[in-house]
């Protein structure tokens, strides 16, 4: 027997008018109790079961390879098993080759099963084993995609966040911790534009240390940590120079908002510091980072005692 005996790439016709799910070596090669019982088993497949995952695996190649062995065959039979990974190996031995055919299976590493004279029942359970295996394979295979899928999606969160924290600290103040004069004016910006644009009203407030800012300096930038909301920004322009931003909220909102610093710092032992806070709401007109900035600049220089609020207009 020659390997030209066998025409691995054929599909032989089931006996329901469609194709074999099987993929045949020459008919002339098969005993007849084999075909007879492989005939029975083509026309009786389910689509649904395990037997047509040869379909969804792909078209070109089914992944069950019945062929006879024997002494003759196991020569050329180990390469041609063996340049097929992706099949599941069923061989046939009906001539006494078992030990040939489980000898290849075990050199190929190949999953494999050695068939001898079976009944109709026994060929079908055991393709289906085989058939179930190579299905599972496939999940596996599937799972390992679906896995690395997922892999890549958190990378690439990991990716987007480690971007994020390098933005955030090259806009932060190293000193105290908090924001920097860049970011305060992006904020600022953003708030005037929609005040511009929606009408949307928003505040600025300023604290600055006349004194020896650097040595209150600390302090005065951890109860100011504290104090803002999660919407608000606070930045360091300097020692001692501190302005906090406070997005949505009107004249009255910022009244309250320099008395509550005023009571924040007092309490954190700071009423003796010679300290100027003062609040600036705008709440409708056109404005501009500076514009802001140095109106609040304007009421801090007047700001003698207590709280100094002002309405821009």
């Amino acid at each position: 027997m020659q390997l030209d005996d066998f025409d691995l790439n054929a599909q032989r016709p089931s006996g329901n008018g469609g194709q074999s799910r099987l993929l045949w070596a020459s008919d002339e090669h098969i005993p007849s109790h084999l075909a007879a019982a492989l005939e029975a088993l083509d026309r009786t497949a389910d689509p649904v079961s395990p037997r047509s995952l040869s379909l969804e695996l792909g078209a070109r190649v089914s992944p069950v390879v019945l062929v006879p062995v024997d002494e003759s065959t196991a020569e050329w039979l180990f390469p041609v098993v063996r340049d097929l990974p992706e099949l599941v190996r069923v061989l046939v031995a009906p001539d006494g080759g078992t030990a040939i055919a489980i000898d290849i299976l075990n050199q190929c590493g190949a999953f494999g099963i050695a068939l001898l004279e079976r009944s109709e029942s026994e060929l079908v359970a055991v393709i289906d084993r085989a058939l179930a295996h190579a299905e599972g394979q496939a999940r596996a295979r599937q799972t390992v995609l679906e896995l690395k899928s997922a892999l890549d999606r958190v990378r690439n969160q990991v990716t987007a966040v480690e971007q994020h924290v390098v933005a955030a600290r090259a806009s932060v103040d190293v000193d105290s911790l908090l924001w920097d004069q860049v970011h305060l004016v992006e904020r600022i910006e953003d708030e005037a534009n929609r005040l511009a644009r929606y009408g949307t009203p928003f505040g600025v407030a300023g604290v600055k240390v006349r004194r020896d800012p650097h040595r209150f300096d600390k302090a005065v930038a951890e109860v100011l940590a504290d104090f803002v909301r999660r919407v608000d920004v606070c930045a360091r322009r300097g020692a001692g120079d501190f302005v906090l931003v406070c997005p949505s909220t009107d004249d009255a909102g910022m009244r309250r908002v320099g008395e509550r610093l005023r009571d924040a710092l007092g309490a954190a032992g700071l009423a003796n510091v010679d300290l100027g806070i003062a609040t600036v709401a705008f709440g409708k007109g056109r404005f501009r980072s500076d514009d802001v900035l140095l109106r609040l600049e304007g009421v801090l220089e007047r700001a003698q005692s207590g709280v100094l609020h002002e309405v821009a207009d």
